[in-house]
Order: structure tokens, then C-alpha cells, then sequence
């Protein structure tokens, strides 16, 4: 590969760890994110929320499958 290619593979590779390492460390904690998904949508008697043994348990006794959003 001729430098200049390597040079704009190498600093185009660096800006998108750059991008994924910033992205990784901002963010909010569990329980703000349950505030905000709480104060928003409508969750009791529809959704388990944090509660991955009692999802387990209704899917199991319901016959379903699970649905389930790691954040």
C-alpha cells in the first residue's frame, strides 16, 4: 500500500477509536436511564423493567419468548 493510503487508513482508524472510546465512556447511569424510560412511557403491568430473573419466570410460565435490551 503506498504511504499516503496508509497514512489515511491509519488516521481514519484512529478517529473512529477515537469516536467509539468517547462514545463508550459518556452515558448515563442505569437508574437515569430507568428515570427517563419511567417519566416517559407508560411500564407497569406491560414491560419487566431490571429484572431479568422475573422476565425469565413469566416467559416460562406464559409460553413466550423474550424480548430483551441490554443498554
Amino acid at each position: 500500500m503506498p504511504r499516503p493510503r496508509l497514512f489515511a487508513a491509519s488516521a481514519l482508524s484512529l478517529l473512529l477509536a477515537a469516536a467509539a472510546a468517547s462514545l463508550l465512556t459518556a452515558g448515563d447511569s442505569p437508574a437515569d436511564k430507568k428515570d427517563k424510560v419511567s417519566d416517559t412511557v407508560e411500564l407497569a403491568g406491560t414491560w419487566i423493567y431490571d429484572d431479568l430473573p422475573a422476565g425469565i419466570a413469566q416467559a416460562r410460565r406464559e409460553g413466550k419468548p423474550l424480548f430483551i435490551v441490554f443498554r
